[in-house]
């Protein structure tokens, strides 16, 4: 294969090859309308539209280019369909209405929803992608052409590297193949790296590189077919990038229900697809010249003698998680951080919550609550409820017998040692929760209390936030897991209390991490015991701080939301944390972080200074949340939410407001000084006793 190393004068218009490769960029007129109205008056069917990494474009007939939108993109070129993707730097229009309220929110995430293409379930999802280079160009006058070169192309879950090479054509004859799954698609890229070397001693290096956004492979995906793309080389010089070439990328999709790779009948057929080349070649009928490509696998050293396999595996995926994570152009010093991250605590403290003013009066409901929450806070062991603030009068007990946590759950709550079901604790795996089922005579229900975080295992089961398929919607894998292993560990055990204490209700409890694990229970225990709720057995949640757990269309279905209750308290961080949130977040910091080092801000009074800084960042804030497409995870359920306000009557004792509130308006990362002050048990407690007393109160006066 020979390389096309014309060079085009960035001064001088051109017109595209016959081939349709991407040319040099050409700064022209720009556009006043949306690039999405331009979109819809392109042919779509047009062979001379390309899409730039920085600007879209037409070539018109004359040979000049007419720029759509000065707004950086990643380029999609599929046969006969032009497909424009969201790069990470988000859209800004500045003629968004400056009174965004909770609309905006709910706005943003129900289109979101609307706009998940892929019916959902593992099968439709590939487990791996197939990456061949078919074609590269690079810019003769930038770059040598008898020097040796080389490539690296990475995804967060595996990386390869070619030998450094003059030719480039032994290099292309590689197919690389990566592992894939629902994640990837939603948040993954693909970054191919160019390096060349050009000293004695064979100094690496970058040439220049591709960022490609694996959700523009959507579509290929729903029609299980080839994806074929062209995209600029592009090499930064400080703030200016520039491009070097372009190269012609193939994917294709292996499915779960396929024949593996390492069969020969489904290698061959594999091959002949990836070097399918639109009849100019012809296809490959053989694959003696071409080589397929495993990702290594990655070892922890010491620590796979050390761990369980099941931690092992848990720690790999977190750090994939967090390579996909920081690997988006995070690029700042921690001071740099910290200033970023002082100034947005300001900036939300003047900020207010949502509120949606549906107040919740119901007393008997609110005392369940305040109830249930009690075994959510034991769960959490003896110490951990003397900590929070209770059973002071078993902490001289405890410290002398045996067994203490169990004995305590006994003495507070008055059951004995035969009402006890299971009691799984001590559990030092990641996504194997730490449980108590027992049974509570005073409601005549079985308790399913699943315990916080309080381990590094609980930790890492917190943050496996891997996108899942499930039930034609998508969790959190690290949540679902534990849920799962509880049910199919202890569904017999539940089945047989029932039964022999002939209870009425089966209510299942927790805190924090444990709250999402409850969630997700009740939903698996729904569906696998349909003949205990015929028979009138009722199955509920009672959960506190949930973290997100799932999709919209799963958190909001009705029978979800009636089953399955809420409880967030204020300013408490945790409901708001899920991986799209925390992309949203990473992208406002940044943001922040370039505004600081902005020298006109200097020239400026300090007074002045600081309300330009907060009118910029609000500005951004609302324009990031009207423009997001990333995937949130959502709390399924009723949300009730606990927070203060101003009594009119007497401002210096405000009063505390339980309202019905809607899972939209906890997808925003808010930092407030008391955001993790506000997740503890005990403050729930507390504020659920003020509505309570203050409901009391009022009911009593009328």
């Amino acid at each position: 294969m020979e390389l096309n190393e014309e060079i085009y004068d960035e001064n001088v218009p051109t017109k595209p090859n016959d081939s349709g490769s991407l040319l040099q960029n050409i700064p022209t007129e720009q556009t006043e309308s949306r690039l999405s109205t331009e979109c819809k008056s392109i042919n779509s069917t047009s062979s001379n539209v390309q899409i730039n990494s920085r600007r879209l474009y037409k070539i018109e007939n004359s040979g000049n280019r007419t720029t759509l939108q000065q707004n950086r993109y990643a380029i999609k070129i599929a046969t006969e369909s032009l497909v424009v993707e969201q790069n990470d730097t988000p859209i800004i229009n500045s003629t968004v209405d400056n009174n965004v309220g909770s609309e905006l929110y709910l706005d943003a995430s129900r289109e979101q929803a609307k706009e998940n293409l892929i019916q959902l379930s593992k099968d439709s999802i590939p487990d791996q992608i197939l990456v061949q280079i078919k074609s590269l160009q690079f810019d003769s006058d930038r770059i040598k052409t008898r020097v040796k070169k080389s490539i690296r192309l990475v995804t967060q879950y595996a990386s390869h590297n070619t030998k450094p090479d003059i030719s480039l054509e032994s290099q292309m004859r590689n197919i690389f193949l990566f592992p894939f799954n629902y994640h990837s698609l939603v948040f993954g890229t693909l970054k191919l790296y160019f390096y060349y070397y050009e000293s004695l001693l064979n100094t690496k290096k970058r040439l220049g590189y591709i960022i490609i956004q694996l959700s523009s492979l959507k579509q290929a995906i729903l029609n299980q077919a080839e994806f074929e793309g062209t995209f600029p080389i592009e090499h930064h010089a400080l703030l200016h990038p520039f491009e070097v070439g372009t190269a012609q990328i193939i994917i294709n999709f292996h499915f779960p229900k396929e024949l593996p790779l390492n069969s020969d009948i489904q290698r061959r057929s594999i091959f002949m697809i990836s070097h399918r080349t639109n009849g100019i070649e012809g296809v490959h009928k053989t694959n003696e010249n071409f080589n397929l490509i495993y990702p290594e696998t990655k070892s922890l050293s010491i620590l796979d003698f050390m761990l369980s396999k099941k931690n092992v595996d848990a720690i790999k995926e977190f750090v994939s998680i967090c390579q996909g994570f920081f690997g988006h152009g995070w690029k700042m010093t921690k001071l740099e951080f910290m200033k970023a991250y002082i100034l947005l605590e300001k900036y939300y403290d003047q900020k207010q919550n949502h509120f949606t003013g549906n107040l919740i009066e119901d007393v008997d409901k609110l005392k369940k609550a305040k109830y249930y929450l009690k075994f959510s806070i034991v769960s959490y062991g003896s110490f951990m409820f003397n900590v929070f603030g209770y059973g002071y009068s078993l902490a001289p007990k405890n410290a002398m017998r045996m067994k203490s946590d169990r004995k305590t759950v006994q003495d507070y709550f008055g059951i004995s040692k035969n009402d006890i079901i299971c009691w799984e604790f001590g559990k030092m795996t990641a996504t194997i929760p730490n449980y108590m089922i027992i049974r509570d005579p005073k409601s005549n229900s079985i308790i399913i209390s699943i315990r916080g975080t309080l381990n590094l295992a609980d930790v890492i089961t917190d943050v496996l936030a891997y996108y899942e398929p499930w039930r034609g919607g998508f969790v959190h894998r690290g949540m679902l897991r534990s849920a799962q292993y509880l049910v199919k560990n202890s569904l017999k055990d539940i089945r047989s209390a029932v039964k022999k204490f002939k209870v009425n209700s089966i209510q299942v409890i927790g805190h924090s991490l444990g709250a999402s694990v409850s969630c997700l229970v009740t939903m698996l225990l729904r569906k696998r015991c349909k003949d205990l709720i015929a028979k009138g057995i009722d199955i509920h949640a009672w959960n506190f701080g949930t973290p997100p757990c799932c999709s919209l269309d799963l958190a909001c279905k009705n029978e979800t939301m009636s089953y399955i209750d809420n409880f967030v308290n204020e300013n408490d961080i945790v409901p708001r944390l899920s991986y799209g949130s925390l992309i949203d977040f990473r992208e406002l910091v940044k943001f922040v972080a370039n505004e600081l080092k902005n020298g006109d801000y200097k020239k400026m009074p300090s007074k002045d200074k600081h309300s330009t800084l907060m009118s910029s960042i609000d500005e951004y804030y609302k324009n990031l949340k009207s423009n997001s497409r990333e995937q949130k995870l959502y709390i399924p359920g009723t949300v009730h939410y606990l927070y203060k306000k101003r009594n009119p009557s007497n401002p210096l004792l405000p009063e505390v407001l339980c309202e019905k509130s809607t899972q939209e308006l906890f997808i925003d990362i808010t930092l407030r000084k008391n955001f993790i002050l506000h997740h503890l048990p005990e403050k729930y407690d507390k504020k659920l006793g003020k509505v309570i007393k203050r409901l009391v109160k009022h009911s009593k006066s009328d």
